[in-house]
Formats: structure tokens, sequence, C-alpha cells
């Protein structure tokens, strides 16, 4: 029976031969993937600990083996993008792919465009063109994307500036990221926002002051009582340094995630209401030189998409409703971090929905005067900007320098200072001229005069301003003013009238000493707290009664 062999069995014998085979076979396919998968999961690691060359090692070696699977081309694209070999990245990438499509000229586009590979990108965009026409692509994106590496490549031919980004010192920047930088008007204060781990390993925003010694930037301490254990961040200041306006995130009396608030120089925390603040997202603010209106941050509905820029004015009543910058300003993606300058006429922000290199860059904004529409925004060029992220621009008083937060040198973002070219500058913060031009026996207030806390003694930030009167005294020969002091309602009548006095009396002094020939042009007088333009009621009302003035007695 053990040699009687059927003509059944005989035909059946090759096909269990065969699955025999297979039997035998796939034990070996299966132990194979499993050493890819477990060779995978080790470059995972490798790149987690920052070791992109093992790491890609071994991912060329599970790529010789099993030459179809996608994941390892995709780990090593990444390990050499981390290591900043954005070619062999793209390599990598384009070689996942088993044809090239549209899907993979985005995807690789995309990649080049990142990282400011601005002709690569441009050659892989164009090939999809077609198919944006057909619907298949988001055709505004796209197009963005095009017209900023046409923008890019012209800008970046000649590109050559003398001016270049300096990185504050230790006393600001430590291993954490810095941001938000803001000057005070006589430049006597930086203040920023830093982001540190606390006790519990969460990261955690606060506000942060340092004070100018010299020319130097004392070490930072923390801005006190307006932090807390929330995040607080993007701070503002008036021009009298009376109140600060931030940005506080997850407190109970919030309207939303993030709300704007303001501390006035009581100390006292409030919320700035519901008129600025909503269920939405609001943040990153700032007051008008002339405090009376509030430019922020919101992706509340009822703009163009993504976070919008805001504005409200401030009235006798709190607050007026906000209204969107518009769509020259604003775009579907998104615009951040508004700065107006003292000059009340030009507006920086950063956008990445703008032509620009990519990423957000920083853009400047003019408009004629106060009551007309902000003009189209202008990119600050490659010596601002780059492919890399910059963020939070402020420019000093005198309109010379600028601060400003960037990863553009290193992972993280620090603050860097950097001296601007014209083109970009802000207007003088008073043009006198214009003034007295167009004035008819009116007040012209001198915004930029800065005195010390209860003294009549001039701070350095004020002589700007008073040289711009001095050399329009010069030029117009006929020109009669009066220098006046004025102040607010707080303290004693008499006290104030005299500070008033002797203020006026400081700067009718400077432009003596500068000019002898002058003195029979000019006068002085204090007004004290007689002849109020706003409500002494109010923290605002008594900074804006406190000023230097001139009227025009004969021209």
């Amino acid at each position: 029976m053990e040699n009687f062999i059927t003509n059944a069995e005989i035909y059946e014998y090759p096909m269990i031969c065969r699955l025999l085979t297979i039997m035998l076979f796939f034990p070996i396919i299966t132990f194979s993937q499993k050493n890819d998968y477990k060779s995978y999961d080790k470059a995972v690691s490798l790149m987690k600990k920052e070791k992109y060359k093992k790491s890609i090692e071994i991912c060329n070696k599970i790529i010789k083996e099993n030459p179809k699977w996608k994941a390892p081309y995709l780990l090593a694209s990444k390990c050499f993008e981390k290591n900043n070999q954005i070619i062999k990245s793209a390599e990598y990438l384009q070689n996942s792919y088993s044809f090239l499509n549209n899907k993979a000229y985005l995807e690789i586009g995309n990649l080049f465009y990142k990282y400011g590979f601005y002709k690569e990108a441009l050659e892989n965009f164009r090939k999809i063109i077609g198919e944006v026409r057909n619907g298949q692509f988001d055709s505004s994106d796209l197009n963005l994307k095009i017209k900023s590496c046409l923008f890019s490549i012209n800008q970046l031919i000649n590109i050559y500036s003398t001016n270049k980004p300096i990185k504050l010192n230790s006393n600001v920047n430590t291993s954490f990221s810095e941001y938000f930088p803001v000057l005070s008007l006589d430049d006597s204060l930086l203040l920023f926002t830093r982001r540190i781990l606390n006790k519990d390993d969460i990261y955690d925003e606060d506000i942060y002051v340092s004070k100018k010694d010299s020319i130097f930037w004392t070490e930072a301490s923390s801005l006190g009582s307006i932090n807390s254990s929330n995040n607080e961040g993007a701070v503002n200041l008036t021009s009298d340094k009376s109140t600060y306006v931030f940005t506080s995130c997850n407190r109970r009396e919030g309207y939303g995630r993030c709300d704007i608030y303001f501390m006035n120089s009581d100390g006292e925390i409030f919320n700035a209401g519901p008129k600025i603040n909503t269920k939405h997202w609001e943040s990153q603010a700032c007051f008008s030189p002339d405090n009376k209106y509030l430019y922020f941050v919101s992706d509340r509905p009822g703009g163009f998409g993504g976070k919008d820029i805001w504005m409200s004015e401030l009235t006798t009543n709190g607050f007026s409703s906000p209204v969107n910058l518009g769509s020259i300003i604003n775009t579907k993606r998104n615009e951040m971090t508004p700065f107006i300058h003292f000059d009340n006429q030009t507006l920086y922000f950063a956008s990445d929905g703008h032509i620009g290199f990519g990423n957000y860059d920083i853009y400047i904004s003019r408009r004629k005067n106060i009551a007309s529409m902000f003009e189209k925004p202008v990119n600050l060029g490659p010596s601002i900007n780059s492919f890399k992220e910059e963020n939070c621009f402020f420019v000093s008083s005198d309109g010379k320098t600028a601060y400003y937060s960037t990863d553009r040198f290193d992972n993280q973002h620090d603050i860097y200072t950097v001296l601007i070219n014209d083109s970009i500058r802000p207007n003088n913060i008073l043009s006198i001229e214009r003034e007295i031009l167009s004035s008819n026996n009116s007040e012209i207030i001198l915004n930029n005069i800065q005195f010390e806390t209860n003294s009549f003694t001039l701070i350095n930030s004020s002589f700007s301003d008073i040289d711009e009167l001095i050399s329009n005294l010069k030029k117009y020969e006929n020109l009669e003013i009066e220098i006046q002091g004025h102040t607010d309602n707080v303290g004693n009548y008499d006290y104030n009238l005299r500070l008033s006095e002797l203020r006026a009396k400081s700067v009718y002094n400077y432009i003596v000493e500068s000019d002898s020939l002058l003195v029979d042009r000019i006068t002085f007088k204090g007004y004290g707290e007689d002849k109020p333009i706003d409500d002494n009621k109010t923290d605002r009302g008594r900074a804006i009664n406190r000023r230097t003035s001139f009227l025009i007695k004969n021209f």
C-alpha cells in the first residue's frame, strides 16, 4: 500500500510541490519585511535624535531591498531636509513616486519654495498650471507662489545692503524664543515676549522689559504683575507710557481663548471689552500715537480669511465697533503684528498672503494723512525678509532703527536690530513745515516733546522735533510763535501752572541757545490745566492734556 500511487495522486503531486514551495518561501518574505519594519523604526528613532546621517544609511539599505516601499524615501527626504540638504531632500521625495504626477510636482515645488529655492520651485509649479485651470488645485494659492518666486528671483539678483541685522545680546536673547519687540517713545524701554519652559515643563509666555543703559540694553526682567500663570505677550505701550496693552489667554473673565487687556499706571488690569474681544482669537494690539485708535489682529467673522488686522476708535463711550482694514491690507491668508508708527501714517505688519519670499514677510503701507486709506503694501526686501519667518517689526521714534523677530539665522525666534534704508522709513514724527503751512492760528502739538517725570528737563528724543522747528523758523523769516506748556488737572493748580511754564521755557531756551537770532520771534507761556483738549477724568484724556505745543502769532 505504501508503494501504490493512483493516477489522481500522480496528477496532484506537482501542485502539492508548488504549494509547499510557496509555503516555505512565504515565511522568508515575512521575515524580510519584519526586518525592514524594524530597520525603519530604528531609522525613525535616529531621526528623532537628530542623527540624520545614520538614519539615511538605514533608509538606503531598506530601499535597496524593497525599492517600491515609499516610507523610507520620505524618511530620508525628511532627514536631508532637517540637515539643510534641500536638493537631496527633493531627490528622495521625487523618487518616492512611482511616476511623477501633479501631486508630486506640487509637493516638490512646495519643498523648494519653503527653503528659498525659487527657480527650482517655479519649474515644478509651472508643470501643473494646466491642472490648476481644470480646477484640481487651488489656483489662488499656486498663483501667489508663482508670483512670489518671480518676485524673489528678481529681488535677489542684485541684492546689496550694508545694513545687516544684528542679534541683541544675551541680556535680551536667551536659549528660549524672544519676539514682539516694542520700544517706548523715548527709546528708554524695550518690551518683548519670552517663551520659556515652566516648572511643569509646559511652555509659558511672559512679558519682559530691558532698560537702556547708555548704548546697551540691561538684563531683561519680568514685567511683574502683568504676568500670571496664563500666557501673556504681544505687549505695546502708549506714547506717554501710562498704559500697557497686551494679550492674555485663558483668563476666567475672557471672552475667548486669547483676549486683549490693558494695564494702567496704577497697575490695574482690565479686559478691553466685548467690542474688541469675542469668542474668537484677538491679539497683537497697538495704539496709534495719539491714543485714539487701537489696531489689533482677529480671526473673527467678517474678514477676508485667516487672521486680519482690525481697527477700533476710542470714543467718550468706549471703543467703537472694529473696522476691518480692507482688502488692500488683508488677504485670504494671515496678516499679523501691526505697528502704526509715531508719525501716524506708516503701518508695518507681517503677512503670508502678499507676494514675498515665503512664510511671513514684513510689509510697509503708507497713507497721505490720518483720514485717508492705507495704500498698497510694499515688501521690505531681502535685507529684512527671507524664506524663513520675519515678524513683529517695530521702528524707533527717529525712524532710523528697526527691531524685529526672525528665525532666519537660528532655529528659534530671536530679536534683531537693523538700520533701515530711507525707502522704508516712516515720515518724520512731525512734519512741522506741513503743519505750519496748513495752520490757521491753531495750536500745533509737538507730540514727541517729553520731559522727565515731574521735571522740566527735556528727554533726548525730544530734540529732533525742536530742531525741525528751528529749521522752519530759519526758513520762514516772518514766522513768530509762542511756545506753550500744558498739564492735566492732577495736583496743585499753582504747581501745574509753574511746571507748564518751566517746560515751555526749556523748549524756548533750547531754541535760543541754538540760534540767538531767533530770540525776538519766539515767546513762551505756561497755561497749566486751563486749556484741556480732552477729558481729565480718564487716563487717556489726562495724557493728551499733558502736552507742549506752539501757536503761530505771525506768518
